[in-house]
C-alpha cells in the first residue's frame, strides 16, 4: 500500500449468513475463500460472493506457480554467487541453508538448518561483520512471513487510497520455512548468537539460523548444532543484486517445491553415506591424531554421533538442490566436511589445542580399551521397525 504508484486490482469478499467459516481461523491470518466472482467487473475491483472461508497454508500458495521455479544452475550460479563473494564451499552452504534440511528418521530435529561462521586465527572482527552483513542482506529480501521474529503482528497503514482503513496481519502458523539472522551485531559476541526467545527454536531446528560468531570454540552450541560450522580468515563481500531482488518470489517457489519433493530421509538411504563417513573419521584420526580424537569427544564440534546426523541433514539439503540423492553428492559432502576439519585444526589457537588434548588424555586415561572404543565408528541399530543411530563408546 505504501508503494502505491498506480492502478491495482482489489477483491471485496462478501460474507453472508450462508457463508461457512472454519472455526479454526485466527484473526489476521491467511485464508482461502471459495465462492463466485460477480459477473460484472467494476474497473480493477472484483466482488466475491463467498460460500466458504477456511485456514490456508502459506507455503501452498507458492506451489501454484511451479512453472516459475528456478533451475539448479540459476539458483547456484546466477544468483547467490553473483551476490555473495566468498569461498566456493561457503557460497554453496548458503544455498543449501536456504533450501533447509529434510527430517531424518531417528532424530528429534525438525527441518531447519544452521550455518555458523567463526573467526580464524588471522581473522579480525570485520570478518564476522562482513559475513553478518551479507547474510542480513539475503534475509532482508525474504517476506515478513518467512522471517523468524519475536513480534507476531504486522500492520499495513492505508495511505488514503481506501479511506484510512488499517490492516493488521498475524504471522501464519503454517508459514513453511522460517529464517533468522542476528538482528544486531552485539549478538555475535554471545556464546549462542541467538536471542533468548529463539533458543528453543534453535535447539529444535524449527527454523534456519544463519549465525556468525565472533570467537572459535569447539564446545559452542553454534558449532555443535551447525550443519556447516565454517571458520573464516578473509572477509566476505556482497553487493546488491537487482536480479536476485526481482526473483525472490521465484526463489521461494523453488524452496517450497524442493521441500515438498524431498521431505524425509530414511536410514536405508544413508548406507553409502555411513561408509564414507567412517572412512572420513579414519583418515583424519590417522592424519591429525589425538587432536582430532579430542574434537570428536562428546560436546565437541566433530563429535562423531552428532556430526553424522548433522551430515545426513546436509546431504538432504544438497539432494534438494540436485533433485535427488546420489553417490556423487556423498563425495561432495565429505569434501565439505574435510575442508571444515582442516580449517578447525589449523585455525584453533595453540592454547586451545593443548587444552583439548589434555582433556582427551584425561578422558581416555590409561585404559587402552576405552581408547579403542572411543575410536570406533558409528553404527545403526534396529529397534523393531525403527532404525536408530548410536555411537559406540564406553
Amino acid at each position: 500500500m505504501k508503494s502505491y504508484r498506480g492502478l491495482r486490482a482489489y477483491l471485496v469478499i462478501e460474507i453472508t449468513e450462508s457463508t461457512v467459516i472454519n472455526a479454526k481461523i485466527q484473526p489476521g491470518e491467511y485464508v482461502e475463500a471459495e465462492g463466485v466472482i460477480d459477473a460484472y467487473p467494476f474497473g480493477t475491483l472484483r466482488l466475491l460472493h463467498t460460500t466458504r472461508i477456511s485456514p490456508a497454508d502459506y507455503s501452498e500458495y507458492w506451489k501454484d506457480y511451479r512453472t516459475l521455479a528456478l533451475s539448479k544452475s540459476e539458483l547456484e550460479g546466477g544468483l547467490i554467487s553473483d551476490t555473495i563473494y566468498a569461498g566456493y564451499e561457503l557460497e554453496r552452504a548458503i544455498t543449501y541453508s536456504l533450501l533447509t534440511a529434510p527430517f531424518v528418521v531417528g532424530t528429534n530435529w525438525l527441518d531447519g538448518f544452521t550455518l555458523s561462521g567463526f573467526n580464524g586465527l588471522e581473522g579480525s572482527k570485520n570478518v564476522m561483520l562482513s559475513l553478518w552483513e551479507a547474510l542480513r542482506y539475503i534475509h532482508s529480501l525474504l517476506p515478513w512471513e518467512m522471517q523468524l521474529r519475536r513480534d507476531k503482528w504486522a500492520e499495513i497503514e492505508d495511505d488514503g487510497l481506501l479511506g484510512g482503513v488499517d490492516f493488521r496481519f498475524t504471522r501464519p502458523s503454517r508459514a513453511g520455512p522460517l529464517y533468522y539472522v542476528p538482528h544486531n551485531k552485539t549478538l555475535l559476541e554471545s556464546k549462542v548468537p541467538v536471542p533468548k526467545w529463539a533458543l528453543k527454536t534453535f535447539e529444535k531446528k524449527e527454523a534456519t539460523f544463519l549465525t556468525p560468531r565472533a570467537w572459535i570454540r569447539p564446545e559452542d552450541e553454534a558449532a555443535l548444532l551447525a550443519e556447516t560450522p565454517f571458520v573464516l580468515t578473509e572477509p566476505v563481500s556482497y553487493e546488491r543484486n537487482r536480479e536476485l531482488e526481482e526473483l525472490v518470489p521465484n526463489l521461494i517457489v523453488t524452496v517450497m517445491l524442493a521441500r515438498e519433493k524431498l521431505g524425509t530421509l530414511n536410514p536405508w538411504e544413508l548406507k553409502d553415506y555411513g561408509k564414507k563417513f567412517e572412512s572420513f573419521l579414519t583418515k583424519n584420526r590417522r592424519e591429525y591424531g589425538e587432536l582430532f580424537d579430542a574434537l570428536t569427544l562428546s560436546g565437541k564440534v566433530f563429535n562423531a554421533n552428532l556430526r553424522y546426523r548433522l551430515g545426513a541433514r546436509l546431504l538432504g539439503s544438497m539432494a534438494r538442490l540436485e533433485g535427488r540423492l546420489s553417490k556423487p553428492l556423498i563425495t561432495d559432502l565429505i569434501g565439505i566436511y574435510q575442508e571444515l576439519t582442516d580449517l578447525w585444526v589449523n585455525e584453533l589457537p595453540e592454547k586451545e589445542k593443548l587444552r583439548l588434548i589434555r582433556e582427551y588424555e584425561r578422558y581416555v586415561g590409561s585404559d587402552r580399551l576405552a581408547g579403542r572404543h572411543l575410536g570406533s565408528s558409528p553404527t545403526w541399530r534396529r529397534r523393531g521397525r525403527t532404525a536408530q543411530f548410536r555411537e559406540k563408546s564406553t
